[in-house]
Order: structure tokens, then sequence, then C-alpha cells
């Protein structure tokens, strides 16, 4: 099991499975085309989100799919990441990139 994302033009999912397949009954029963993925982790003390990667079945997600995805009214993200800010890097890994990598993507807001 891994941490992995994919995102759809208006959902951001994320959760532990073995395949970024593994998320798809989350978005709904509807064929919404998935035009991403990569892989997430979460430092709690510095509340960062990190995403980076890609899926081998999805592709790479880019930063501007990312962030209108997770800014979407479709997306539900947890309390526990209000004010946590979301980093991306481009690097294709299954580890975490050096943290030099990551660039700001947004802050999470769930007012």
């Amino acid at each position: 099991m891994a941490r992995k994302f994919i995102i759809t033009a208006e959902k951001f999912i994320m959760g532990n499975v073995s395949y970024h397949n593994e998320l798809v009954p989350r978005i709904s029963n509807e064929k919404i085309p998935v035009l991403g993925g990569g892989r997430w982790d979460v430092d709690k003390e510095k509340k960062i989100v990190y995403l980076w990667g890609a899926s081998m079945d999805y592709g790479f997600a880019y930063p501007e799919q990312i962030k209108k995805a997770m800014l979407s009214e479709e997306t539900w993200i947890s309390q526990s990441l209000h004010e946590f800010q979301v980093k991306h890097s481009p690097i294709i890994s299954d580890q975490l990139p050096d943290l030099d990598t990551f660039t700001d993507l947004l802050v999470i807001d769930n007012d």
C-alpha cells in the first residue's frame, strides 16, 4: 500500500492504496476521465502536504490541474488539513523527493 492521489477536472482524491485505479470508485458511478495521479505525504509538524510523481495508469498530474481539482466544490478535504500548505514536485519517484524540488501550490482553506 502507498499514499497515492488522482485528479479529474473537478475532483482530487487521495488514499492509501496499491494502485491508482483503486481510487476511481471514489469518484462516482459515472465514467469520468482521470487526468493524472501521483503520490502524497503529510508533514503534520510543518503543516505541509507534499504531492509528486505520476501514475502508471493515468500519467502525470500537472500542477495547474491539481490546483483546480483541489479548489473545486466537488472536492472534500479533511478539516485536519485546514491551513496546510500544499507543495508539488515534478520528480517521479516512489519515495519523497528532495524538499528543494517542491514549489508552493496552494493553502488548504476549508471555509
